[in-house]
């Protein structure tokens, strides 16, 4: 079995960030409004505004093969305490080989939450409700909504796991 090990993002990290968040086509998997692409100097910046929460996911062999990342106040606001977000993006290379579940199971070694983790999956990304079924999220609710792109009606399916 590969070794997978997670890296808190730095600086160092900014080309292989830039080149996922300057490809058009992850737009869509990443749930981006609106994409253009961006300066190595606007995705430094993003990288450093995630202080601590994003993570590089690597493999043996020192290759960079996706992310993950904690959010912390994406439902109430500091109003609450609430359940830490996370989110998954593996290269198209990389997926299908079990990263994102071992990532996942690893991230949860770095959360801070006492109330655990949550995650929002788009409906029509069957790969990714899966991934999070299989590391033991339940489904705990789900809202109509309609694509910005094609006005289609989909749903935003909401997990929850505790830790």
């Amino acid at each position: 079995m590969t070794e997978l090990r997670l890296k808190v993002s730095d600086g160092s990290d900014t080309s292989f960030f830039n080149g996922i968040r300057n490809d058009a086509s992850n737009a869509k998997v990443l749930n981006w409004s609106s994409w253009s692409p961006e300066s190595e100097e606007a995705t430094r910046s993003y990288i450093q505004s995630k202080s601590g929460s994003l993570y590089t996911i690597m493999i043996s062999d020192d290759s960079k093969v996706g992310y993950v990342q904690l959010k912390t106040g994406s439902c109430g606001g500091e109003n609450y305490h609430e359940p830490e977000e996370v989110g998954v993006y593996l290269l198209p290379s990389a997926r299908g080989k079990g990263y994102a579940e071992r990532a996942l199971l690893l991230l949860e070694s770095c959360s801070q939450s006492s109330l655990g983790l949550m995650a929002r999956v788009d409906s029509r990304n069957e790969a990714s409700s899966s991934l999070f079924r299989r590391v033991g999220y339940h489904e705990v609710g789900r809202i109509d909504v309609l694509d910005r792109d094609t006005c289609d009606e989909c749903c935003i399916l909401y997990f929850f796991k505790r830790l």
